[in-house]
């Protein structure tokens, strides 16, 4: 029996499980299959003891470590995804990391509410100048589309699967990630196919594998996208309510628990 090591983020790790279905239902295959979660501070140390004995290698790199290891086996490199032009004020927000006890909507934060806090505004100026601005106005869309889709190519040019043309193509007629860095069931199965053939499934066990992506979405929460952005792009997907693990919310719901971590009593 083959040994195959998969390694990388979130994506990754639902590329694994939807192997897993094929892999645990058809001996035939016969391979034995690890995931070594790239996100852990240990990832590197955890994937040098996993690929000692390992016979295949799929390997998610990231800027810190682009190239995988010195390995004697076949290697697959898959690559990451990341689509912030749906979501442009995407960022690291200290007072979501702070807080214990909110609702959990949140991602990483959101850069553009920290800055009208920082301004001084109360919470419901900070709730009308959200909701009414332009986004469009304050960043410019299409470059920010243009500079991440050519991110996408590049990153595809280093690895064994060529996403981007989907992305481009597809992400203002269908739903393709649900925030920044979480691909959809949709996106993910594309991101499956070169996978699938690579390892050479056949139809049943392609069949097997593709029930992971089905029902709910594997990758949560959702994050709301703006009203304008949703405008500027044409999206035609865009849903009225959200969803946080079987939690539906509106963007309006978003936006007011997120103002309640800076104004408790809003």
């Amino acid at each position: 029996m083959k040994k195959l090591v998969v390694f990388g983020n979130c994506q990754a790790g639902q590329s694994s499980y939807s192997l897993l279905r094929a892999i645990s239902a058809m001996p035939e295959l016969d391979l034995n299959m690890q995931f070594v979660d790239g996100n852990v501070q240990t990832a590197l140390a955890d994937l040098d003891v996993a690929i000692q004995d390992a016979d295949i290698l799929i390997y998610q790199g990231r800027v810190d470590f682009p190239n995988p290891p010195a390995f004697k086996g076949k290697i697959f490199r898959i690559p990451t995804m990341f689509f912030k032009s749906l979501w442009p004020f995407d960022g690291h927000d200290p007072k979501i990391l702070e807080s214990t006890d909110a609702t959990p909507r949140f991602t990483r934060g959101d850069t553009f509410i920290k800055e009208l806090y920082e301004m001084g505004m109360d919470a419901q100026d900070i709730y009308d100048t959200y909701i009414n601005t332009d986004i469009s106005k304050l960043t410019n869309l299409d470059e920010l589309l243009t500079s991440e889709i050519k991110r996408q190519y590049e990153k595809d040019a280093l690895s064994d699967v060529s996403i981007a043309p989907f992305i481009e193509k597809n992400f203002a007629s269908q739903r393709l990630f649900s925030m920044s860095w979480h691909p959809t069931n949709l996106l993910m199965m594309e991101y499956q196919k070169p996978i699938w053939e690579f390892l050479k499934f056949d139809d049943a066990a392609i069949s097997l594998a593709r029930v992971h992506f089905e029902g709910h979405e594997k990758l949560q929460p959702d994050v709301p996208i703006h009203s304008s952005v949703i405008d500027h792009f044409g999206i035609n997907w865009a849903p009225q309510h959200y969803n946080h693990h079987g939690v539906s919310f509106t963007f309006e719901d978003y936006l007011k628990d997120y103002i309640r971590l800076y104004f408790p009593n809003y």
